[in-house]
């Protein structure tokens, strides 16, 4: 799809924004009756849903 490939930001589990892994990889190709969209910019918010 492109030359810049994968970015992925992954979240382990409950951590803090160090915990946060990010791959790369190939841009999957997509099956029968899915698209493949580019994102050029999203957000992580630490702000916790459940109670302190």
């Amino acid at each position: 799809m492109n030359a810049e490939g994968l970015v992925e930001v992954v979240l382990p589990g409950k951590v803090e924004p160090e915990g946060l892994q990010i791959r790369h990889g190939d841009v999957p190709a997509a099956g029968p009756g899915q698209v493949v969209i580019r994102m050029e910019a999203t957000g992580v918010s630490f702000t916790p849903p459940w109670p302190a």
